[in-house]
């Protein structure tokens, strides 16, 4: 399919994969799109700005910004988050209609052939196919006005001001700024049956919106006609002050103060500065209001992502709400769109839409999507090679061929950085389920293929690895599918988040071929500190004594790492250290203690803040000390090792101390190197040349033992704390792992 792209000021037809659809979408051929000409037109100018001057705007905090990134992801990392950013192209649109042609699993209330609006930036985007959660969608009942119905979510931003305005019969509202999003707010004021001021700078604009029934219209154009204003008011003010202009001007704020009476509202919807004058603000007690864009919802992972409603009767308004009834007053001819529409275009004449909403005088502009419709046309939602005959891992002996599967942050910092500078490995493809993301990551590494499905590169033969950084809950499905068509696997951390997971991915390891490489990326123990500690420790006497601390740092409750769809912390990154405790000290673990902090804070996880104390069967104890409530200078991460009358100090993998070992063994690091590039050049060495089976199937063995340690650790913490003995495993039952836990906390 086509999708509009802004680069470098101009707007660029690409071609691109149909949008990814998951359980909770649906997947709509688009008929209209529009451009608005006050958010695409910035949009448009920031593209044609180099990243240079619009870093030069605002040094200080430029600065912050490239230090702490240089903190965070190192050199490589940092240079390849300017480049991506200097070269990114942007993916317009934020509302459009159309027909369903498919939905997700998850989908109630929406059918295929249902003509629609839809909203969402980054999703509807001006593309033939959009796919869009269900929450972010509205039903157009007439077809007749599909073309009106692709300005829904503007009006659901303009009906989200007059709401947060509180409007009443009879009350003064002077709406500021007569663009697009002015000419339906002063529509909504008038529906409200309040008395409406239109203000703006220019007279045209002054002049149509009298015509969509202003009852005064003031061009502002000079800071005298304040007084207008106020003349209109009977020097009252007025009782509430819509901003839906988006200006640099440092002084529109305290001018909608001076328009509003004593205890009125000022209701900002547009983007302007936020300075007042406090002492005009303070005497007039004046409330201050920000309108969020299209209603309650918006930017709620629950609601926009998931699917979960607000309950009707306690939030009666949401995004949604305010979709439906835009196009309810679309559909009864109370609210005039075909006027607010400057001209309409055909999808291909993407360019010239952009120059003529640059022209500065166009409110809006449609674009109109006329391809040769298929009815019949059938979306497979249900991909899967789970079910196919496994194929067998043939190694190339030459440049490998590798798709990256998720191209988040760290990927983007981390993996795909490392991955391009390793001899012998070829960057193949890139898998997102954004469209923007995958095709900014494939032209910034000049790879030749972008996907918005990651089967596509499970059914490619000429790849032969794949590097997999999805969201956690998927790993387990994609590593099985992976495995079974027969690819290199190199995963980002965890191999599973539930015990069912764990069980599948077990099942699936049973009968693998020890020939594929197979890595999880539990980088610690491929740092050279983590090496040279091996070799240390390697002929000791005496079993270890490990203590390690994290100071994790603080993520809030409603981030998705600490969901429990994901797995939370615990499963997520603690897995890191239980790895290296099993792969330093090579002993069976034979039993797992585990205390939580408790606490009624909301934003004290028990799974934030915890020890865990390992015993082994040769002796050996460690000890995990994670939390979340330390301070980020003092370091991250600490490690001390204790045997044979000797002791190694690990901090954060920028200084390793011995006491009592060779004098060779202490060092200082000009970076911390936690062993990301070792671990990914080790799996293109072995997806190139193989591997021994009994290495690959030890690194098997304590990847499932990690990853079904990282789950008791999880369920203990949640329930507190408590003590598992493995030992006991024979007695407990299979399925259920979390029966035994409580047993032997003797609860």
């Amino acid at each position: 399919m086509k999708q509009i792209f802004l680069s470098k000021g101009r707007a660029l037809l690409e071609d691109v994969d149909v949008p990814h659809l998951d359980e909770n979408m649906v997947l709509v051929e688009v008929s209209y799109s529009f451009i608005s000409a006050g958010t695409e037109l910035a949009m448009l100018k920031t593209t044609g700005t180099p990243l240079v001057k619009r870093a030069a705007k605002q040094v200080k905090n430029s600065l912050e910004k490239l230090v702490s990134a240089l903190q965070e992801h190192g050199v490589i990392g940092t240079v390849a988050l300017i480049r991506a950013k200097d070269s990114a192209m942007m993916a317009p649109g934020y509302s459009c209609s159309g027909k369903v042609v498919a939905c997700g699993s998850r989908v109630t209330g929406l059918k295929v052939g249902d003509f629609v609006a839809c909203a969402g930036a980054g999703l509807a985007t001006h593309g033939q196919f959009v796919a869009v959660p269900k929450n972010l969608v509205a039903v157009v009942h007439n077809p007749e006005y599909i073309k009106q119905a692709s300005i829904a979510t503007i009006g659901a931003i303009a009906l989200q001001g007059i709401r947060r305005a509180d409007c009443k019969l009879g009350e003064v509202v002077c709406v500021v700024g007569l663009g697009l999003l002015g000419m339906l707010t002063v529509q909504l004021a008038k529906q409200s049956g309040c008395f409406v001021i239109g203000i703006d700078i220019n007279q045209e604009r002054c002049d149509a919106a009298a015509q969509f029934g202003c009852d005064r219209v003031i061009n502002m154009n000079g800071k005298s006609k304040l007084d207008e204003v106020l003349f209109a008011t009977e020097h009252r003010g007025a009782d509430a002050t819509i901003i839906t202009a988006a200006t640099p001007v440092e002084t529109m704020l305290n001018d909608a103060v001076t328009m509003t009476r004593r205890k009125g509202k000022v209701i900002i919807v547009g983007d302007v500065p936020l300075t007042v004058d406090r002492e005009q603000l303070y005497a007039k007690e004046i409330d201050v209001l920000i309108s969020c864009s299209y209603g309650p919802g918006r930017y709620d992972e629950l609601y926009e992502r998931q699917g979960y409603d607000y309950p009707y009767a306690y939030v009666r308004w949401t995004e949604n709400r305010n979709m439906q009834q835009i196009i309810r007053m679309i559909e009864n001819k109370t609210l005039a769109i075909d006027e607010l529409i400057s001209k309409e275009f055909l999808f291909d004449e993407a360019d010239e839409a952009y120059e003529h909403v640059s022209g500065g005088k166009a409110l809006g502009v449609v674009l109109s999507y006329e391809f040769e419709k298929k009815d019949d046309v059938i979306f497979d939602t249900s991909k899967t090679h789970e079910n196919n005959p496994p194929k067998t891992y043939h190694p190339p002996r030459s440049d490998i061929k590798c798709a990256i599967v998720g191209a988040g942050g760290f990927a983007k910092t981390m993996l795909i950085p490392q991955l391009a500078r390793i001899p012998g490995l070829q960057l193949r493809a890139v898998v997102d389920t954004d469209t923007a993301n995958a095709l900014n990551v494939a032209r910034q590494y000049d790879v030749r293929q972008h996907y918005t499905e990651y089967h596509d590169v499970l059914s490619d033969e000429k790849i032969h690895a794949v590097v997999v950084a999805t969201p956690h809950n998927q790993h387990t499905d994609q590593i099985c599918e992976a495995l079974v068509a027969g690819k290199a696997v190199f995963i980002e951390k965890p191999a599973a988040v539930t015990f069912e997971q764990y069980h599948k991915l077990e099942k699936i390891l049973q009968d693998y071929d020890y020939n594929v490489p197979f890595f999880v990326d539990f980088n610690r123990s491929f740092s050279p500190f983590l090496f040279a500690i091996r070799d240390e420790i390697m002929h000791r006497s005496t079993p270890l004594v490990v203590s390690y601390r994290m100071n994790a740092g603080h993520i809030p409750p409603e981030h998705w790492v600490q969901s429990l769809e994901h797995g939370g912390r615990i499963i997520g990154e603690v897995c890191h250290l239980i790895e290296l405790f099993v792969g330093l000290i090579a002993s069976p673990i034979t039993t797992v203690s585990v205390n939580s902090v408790r606490s009624d804070h909301y934003d004290m996880s028990t799974n934030d803040n915890l020890t865990v104390q390992f015993s082994f069967q040769d002796g050996s104890i460690a000890h995990l000390f994670y939390t979340a409530l330390g301070c980020a200078s003092v370091g991250k991460e600490r490690m001390e090792v204790f045997w044979d009358g000797k002791t190694i100090v690990m901090d954060d993998y920028k200084r390793l101390q011995g006491f009592g070992t060779s004098s060779s063994l202490s060092k200082v690091a000009m970076r911390a190197d936690k062993g990301h590039k070792a671990i990914l050049e080790q799996f293109v060495d072995e997806a190139k040349n193989g591997a021994e089976p009994s290495v690959v199937k030890e690194r098997i063995e304590r990847i499932l033992l990690t990853t079904k340690i990282s789950l008791i650790i999880d369920q203990l913490a949640r329930a507190g704390g408590g003590t598992y003995s493995l030992k006991q495993e024979a007695s407990l039952p299979h399925e259920v792992e979390t029966s035994g836990i409580v047993e032997a906390r003797g609860l």
